[in-house]
C-alpha cells in the first residue's frame, strides 16, 4: 500500500532515489545493539521560508551511528539534492532536530547555494549505519503556501474481501492510506448509484493508514440485498480534493476462506525471463495462478507450432501458485523464440493461455563486461523468510547497478554503480521499496546493469513478491521440503540428501535449492557425504586469518586442511563466506574422495564458472553416491 502511496506522491512516475552515493540493501545486525530510526517527524508539516520561517527533522537513534541527513527534490525519473544539513556526524543513541531553512545547500543540485527553494514538495532522508547496520528514514516536506504538487496527496485504497457474506458474519474490509491530512468521506452506492450507507462522514484523519468496514446494512441497519455495489471514499483538504471508487459484491453463502472460480482459470503468468541461454546452464521458469482443481497442461512449442516439449501434464491439480522449469536442453544451439502454453481443464469449463521465451546464445562482446547466469533464490519471494537474493556472473570487472522495478517504475536500487569483480557474484534486496516500506504483492523485476570501458550490458529477469506464504508447492513436496515439488529435476538428489543427513532444511520448511552455498557450507556438505571421520581443532587453531576454531565450520575445516582438501589464499585467508563456483565444487569433492582412495568420475553437467547453487551440490553428490567406485 505505502509503495502506491509513495508513487502518486510523486507524480505519475516513481522517482529513483539515489541518495549519497549509496544504495539500499539488507544488513544483518552482529552486536547486541540493534540501530533504528524511530519517532520521526517534521514541524510543522510545511513552512514558507520567505516569512524566516524554519522545519525541525526530529528524529531518535537507538544505537550509536553516522548520522547524514539531508533534503532532496523529485525531477523526472530521479531526485536532486537540495542540502546536506548533517554530512556523516557521529552521534550516540538519543534523540534530535536537524533545522532546515529552506534554503539550498552548498551542494545543491537544483538552484544558487544560500538561495530559498521554490515552492514545492521537497522530502528528508535519514542515514544511520555503524559497524553492525544501516538503516534510512524519510518522508516529506511541504515549502510554501501553495505547494506545486498540491497541499492533498492521494489515498490509497485496497480491499482484501470485495465478495462477502454479512448474513455470516462477514465484513468488508477497506484499507486506506492517506499521506496529507483532511476530511474523509467513505459511502457506499447501490448499482444504481444511490446512497446505502456513509460508512464515514466527513470526518478529520490525520496522515497514516487506516481500515473501514462495512457489514452489508443500510443506513437503517437492514441487510442489503444480494447485488454488486460501489464505494467511493473522497479526502477533502480546503480546495484540494482526492478520490477513489471501487467494487464491492454482497453474495448470500460466501465463503471468504475456501471460495474459488468453478471453471479453471490461468491468471498472473509469466516467464521469468524473456530470453535464456541453455548452453551455459541458465534455466527458465513459467510462473502462474490456477484459480480451480484442474488437469493441466504445460509445454514448449516452436515457431511453426509443433510440440518441443512437455513440461508438465497431471490431472487434478489444486488451485495455486505454479513454478514449472524448463532447461532448454532440447534446443541448444537453435537460437530461436518458443511459445510456452498452460492450459487448464475440468468439467465446468478450460482456459488456455501462452507467452513467448526467446532461447539465444548470451555471448557479447568480448570485451564487454557480458552478465550471464542471473537468478534470483525465491522464484515466489515472501517477504517474511529474509532477503531475496540475487545472483549473476560477470565475464570482466565492471560497475554494476542493481535494480528492483515493477510493470512501470523503479522500486529500490540495490546497487549504484558499484565496482565488482568478474566472477559470481551475489546481491540481496531486502524486500523494501526506496522509501523503507515492505514491497506490496505482486510481479516484480530485477534488472543487472554492468558497465565499463567497452560498453553496458543489461540482464532482466522476473520473480513474484507475495507477503503472506501462500504458494505452496506445484504438486507434493520432495521430501520435507514445501519449496521443492516431485517434478523438480534435482528432487531425486534433494530427498537422498536429506534422508541420509547431508542437507538441513531452513525452520520454515524450505530447502532453497537455488541459494548459492559457500565454501564452509560446501566443505561440510562434501565430508558429511563421503563419511570422512572429522578432526577436531583442539586448541592449535585453523591456521586462517579469517577463521574461528570456535564457530560451526571449525572442525571441517581443520579436517579438510589435514587432507589436503582445501587451501587458503596467499594473503592467510580461507574466505569462508566467499561462494563456490561448479569449478572449485567438482575440485573439493575430487580431493575429498580420493583423500579415501575413491575414484569420482568428473561431470560435464555444469557451468564451472556459474556459481554452485544447494540444488546443485546435492545432485553432484548423488552422482558421486551411484557412481564412484574404489581405486585398486
Amino acid at each position: 500500500m505505502c509503495k502506491t502511496i509513495k508513487n502518486l506522491i510523486l507524480g505519475t512516475a516513481l522517482m529513483a532515489i539515489v541518495i549519497f552515493g549509496q544504495t539500499a540493501q539488507a544488513f544483518t545486525l552482529i552486536g547486541s545493539e540493534s540501530l533504528s530510526i524511530t519517532n520521526t517527524s517534521v514541524s510543522p508539516d510545511g513552512f514558507d521560508p520567505n516569512l524566516n520561517e524554519t522545519v525541525a527533522i526530529n528524529y531518535c537513534l537507538t544505537a550509536p551511528a553516522t548520522l547524514t541527513v539531508g533534503i532532496f527534490m523529485p525531477s523526472g525519473t530521479s531526485s536532486q539534492k537540495v542540502a546536506i544539513l548533517t554530512p556523516a556526524t557521529a552521534q550516540n543513541a538519543g534523540c534530535y532536530s536537524v533545522i532546515w531553512d529552506g534554503k539550498n545547500g552548498a551542494s545543491t543540485e537544483v538552484g544558487t547555494p544560500g538561495e530559498i527553494v521554490d515552492n514545492g514538495q521537497y522530502f528528508y532522508y535519514i542515514e544511520a549505519k555503524n559497524a553492525y547496520a544501516k538503516t534510512t528514514s524519510t518522508d516529506w516536506i511541504s515549502v510554501g503556501d501553495t505547494p506545486s504538487h498540491g497541499t492533498l496527496k492521494f489515498i490509497d485504497v485496497q480491499v482484501d474481501n470485495p465478495i462477502f457474506d454479512p448474513w455470516d458474519s462477514q465484513k468488508a474490509s477497506i484499507d486506506f492510506a492517506i499521506a496529507k491530512s483532511g476530511y474523509v468521506t467513505l459511502q457506499i452506492n447501490d448499482s444504481d448509484n444511490l446512497k446505502v450507507l456513509k460508512v464515514i462522514d466527513n470526518k478529520w484523519y490525520e496522515k497514516g493508514e487506516y481500515t473501514a468496514y462495512w457489514n452489508g446494512e443500510d443506513d437503517v441497519g437492514e441487510k442489503v440485498a444480494q447485488d454488486e455495489y460501489s464505494y467511493s471514499i473522497k479526502i477533502v483538504n480546503g480546495e484540494s480534493v482526492a478520490k477513489e471508487t471501487g467494487k464491492l459484491v454482497v453474495k448470500k453463502g460466501y465463503n471468504n476462506q475456501t471460495a474459488q472460480t468453478e471453471d479453471p482459470r490461468i491468471e498472473n503468468f509469466y516467464a521469468t525471463k524473456e530470453e535464456f541461454d541453455p548452453g551455459r546452464k541458465e534455466k527458465e521458469y513459467i510462473i502462474f495462478n490456477l484459480t480451480a482443481k484442474a488437469d493441466l497442461q504445460v509445454s514448449i512449442y516452436d515457431k511453426d507450432d509443433n510440440l518441443v516439449k512437455k513440461l508438465f501434464s497431471k490431472p487434478d491439480q489444486e488451485a495455486k501458485t505454479y513454478q514449472i522449469q524448463w532447461d532448454g536442453s532440447e534446443v541448444i544451439g537453435e537460437d530461436a523464440t518458443y511459445t510456452y502454453r498452460i492450459y487448464a481443464k475440468n468439467t465446468a469449463g478450460e482456459d488456455t493461455q501462452k507467452g513467448k521465451i526467446a532461447v539465444s546464445e548470451d555471448r557479447s562482446d568480448t570485451s564487454r563486461a557480458n552478465v550471464f547466469k542471473d537468478y534470483v533464490d525465491s522464484l515466489v519471494y515472501t517477504t517474511k523468510d529474509g532477503d531475496q537474493a540475487i545472483n549473476f556472473t560477470l565475464e570482466k570487472d565492471a560497475t554494476v547497478t542493481v535494480e528492483i522495478r515493477d510493470e512501470k517504475h523503479l522500486v529500490a536500487t540495490i546497487s549504484k554503480d558499484s565496482t565488482f569483480s568478474e566472477g559470481n557474484q551475489t546481491i540481496y534486496w531486502d524486500g523494501k521499496d526506496k522509501y523503507g516500506q515492505a514491497a506490496d504483492d505482486g510481479q516484480y523485476m530485477y534488472r543487472i546493469t554492468a558497465k565499463n570501458n567497452a560498453g553496458k550490458e543489461v540482464e532482466e529477469g522476473n520473480f513474484t513478491v507475495k507477503k503472506s506464504d501462500i504458494t505452496n508447492p506445484i504438486t507434493g513436496e520432495c521430501s520435507q521440503f514445501k519449496d521443492v515439488d516431485s517434478y523438480n529435476q534435482y528432487c531425486k538428489a534433494i530427498q537422498w540428501a536429506a534422508a541420509e543427513g547431508i542437507f538441513q532444511g531452513y525452520n520454515d520448511g524450505t530447502f532453497k535449492p537455488n541459494q548459492a552455498i559457500n565454501r564452509a557450507e560446501a566443505l561440510k556438505v562434501i565430508l558429511k557425504a563421503l563419511k570422512i571421520q572429522l578432526i577436531s581443532p583442539g586448541s592449535t587453531g585453523l591456521g586462517f586469518k579469517d577463521t574461528d576454531a570456535r564457530l560451526w565450520y571449525g572442525t571441517y575445516v581443520k579436517t579438510g586442511v589435514a587432507l589436503g582438501i582445501i587451501h587458503g589464499y596467499k594473503d592467510g585467508t580461507f574466505k569462508p563466506n566467499q561462494i563456490v563456483n561448479h569449478s572449485e565444487g567438482q575440485i573439493m569433492l575430487f580431493r575429498t574422495a580420493n583423500s579415501k582412495g575413491v575414484y569420482y568420475p568428473e561431470s560435464n553437467d555444469y557451468y564451472p564458472t556459474a556459481p554452485m547453487t544447494r540444488a546443485e551440490m546435492a545432485d553432484m553428490l548423488y552422482k558421486y553416491y551411484q557412481n564412484s567406485y574404489e581405486l585398486n
